[in-house]
C-alpha cells in the first residue's frame, strides 16, 4: 500500500523530502551566521 502511493506521488514526495533537507541544512548552518554577525558587531564593522 504505501509502495503503491510512494509510486503515484514520486514528484510530490521527493519536493517534500527535499525541502525538508534544505530546512535541516539551514537550521544547522543558521548559528554560523550568527556567530559572524555577532563577531563582526565586537570588531566594529557593523
Amino acid at each position: 500500500m504505501l509502495k503503491h502511493i510512494a509510486q503515484n506521488h514520486r514528484k510530490r514526495l521527493l519536493g517534500t523530502f527535499s525541502l525538508v533537507g534544505l530546512e535541516n541544512l539551514l537550521m544547522l548552518v543558521y548559528p554560523v551566521f550568527g556567530g559572524w554577525a555577532i563577531n563582526a558587531v565586537i570588531a566594529g564593522k557593523v
